[in-house]
């Protein structure tokens, strides 16, 4: 690989990690972007309504439908094993390149993508929707909005938002129901740097004795809350109950910077570590849902994780080439270049494209015709909504973000 080569921008094809090093290079590797898309995916359709089967339907068609309707909150473990490997990758870059990491600047760079949308969700669900009587929240006034507002205001404010749905149930809003995701990864992110800063340097080894050592523990207050027993969704939403997918990403991104095996893997390696990720999930899938508060949920957050790790280890070097390249298609990372955006409102999309369904065809629909559409008319809102909010109140924020990066990364 020439000069000329190795300092393009990578905007365009994978990261290789024995390039990682070359000066101004952009940190980006696009079939993750395509990734992302695909986690929200599987959250979309897991809270669109269910679709009705009947027995004429196939039984494979029944079974496979109402699987991915159930478990379609794995996206929500997709994304935060994503972000966790983004954001230990730019940090151990960070310590490469310069012998130190900023914690400031981290913290700042965090504040600057995720707050803007954040605090303008709150917004939109505590005061504009109830003020105006918009049926995405409810009516100021009224005493599910004085429940809400005690219950769930200063939490979400202060990023325990998870804390306060795991106590009183999900936030009443459209806007803000899912958002307990953020108060999870921003405590998560609020240790990482130190993390990464006590450990940059040390051997792989300490790595794995640290994560190992977080990971039991972690375990432990699942277990601990599982046998209790706590109600759903208590153990989905708390992070320290819920870590696996944060220290797997984590770890990825070792490997991924450490790993000089992983820009030699095979096409034939690819897949099969493809395949052992469908195992897993078909034997999380075979158990109950997680909203039964079942003891299964002790092992089934830990095999998603793991299969998401495997599926991101391959494409992480652009294996196997046709499904890397599949998630690499401009249409795609654009889709997931926007995944914040859609996350926040998709809930909201799906409850208009629910009156306009009910509209024309007269009541709740019940006919596959009325789901698809339901699911088209919802995300095309969705990714409007998005392209919007990203447009005109994220990429302001996003530029200001790219000043303080260290390592550049995606371009806004």
């Amino acid at each position: 690989m020439d000069a000329s080569t190795r300092a393009q921008d990578l905007a365009d094809i994978p990261v290789q990690p024995q390039d990682r090093l070359v000066r101004g290079q952009r940190f980006y590797i696009a079939q993750l972007d395509g990734l992302r898309f695909a986690a929200f995916f599987l959250v979309f359709v897991h809270h669109l309504p269910i679709a009705p089967l009947d027995e004429h339907s196939a039984r494979a068609a029944r079974f496979l439908f109402w699987k991915l309707h159930a478990f379609g909150w794995v996206g929500v473990e997709l994304f935060f094993c994503l972000s966790a490997f983004l954001m230990t990758s730019l940090l151990l870059l960070e310590h490469e390149r310069k012998g130190r990491c900023s914690i400031s600047r981290f913290y700042l760079r965090r504040a600057l993508r995720i707050w803007p949308l954040y605090f303008f969700a709150l917004l939109l669900g505590f005061a504009v929707f109830p003020l105006f009587s918009i049926p995405f929240s409810p009516e100021f006034g009224s005493p599910e909005y004085v429940r809400m507002i005690r219950q769930h205001l200063v939490p979400m404010v202060l990023f325990f938002g998870n804390a306060s749905a795991a106590v009183n149930g999900y936030v009443p809003s459209d806007i803000t129901a899912a958002l307990w995701t953020i108060s999870a990864e921003e405590q998560f992110y609020l240790f990482l740097p130190l993390v990464v800063v006590a450990l940059a340097g040390r051997s792989l080894r300490t790595w794995l004795w640290v994560l190992a050592g977080i990971s039991a523990f972690s375990l432990g207050v699942r277990i601990a809350l599982i046998v209790m027993p706590v109600k759903h969704p208590a153990v989905f939403v708390m992070q320290i109950a819920h870590m696996d997918s944060f220290l797997i990403g984590s770890f990825l991104a070792l490997l991924w910077l450490r790993g000089s095996f992983l820009s030699r893997m095979s096409e034939s390696l690819a897949y099969a570590a493809l395949g052992v990720a469908a195992l897993l999930f078909s034997a999380v899938a075979l158990g109950p849902k997680i909203d039964t508060g079942s003891a299964h949920a002790i092992w089934q957050y830990t095999l998603v994780s793991l299969g998401f790790g495997l599926i991101m280890l391959p494409f992480c070097v652009g294996r196997p080439r046709m499904l890397a390249g599949l998630l690499s298609r401009k249409s795609v990372v654009w889709l997931g270049k926007i995944s914040y955006g859609l996350y926040v409102y998709h809930l909201m999309a799906i409850t208009v494209a629910g009156w306009a369904i009910a509209w024309f065809w007269g009541g709740a629909p019940r006919a596959w015709g009325a789901w698809l559409a339901h699911l088209v008319i919802g995300l095309t809102l969705a990714v409007g909504l998005s392209a919007i909010s990203y447009a005109y109140l994220e990429r302001p924020f996003l530029r200001l973000k790219a000043k303080f990066a260290v390592v550049p990364s995606r371009a806004p």
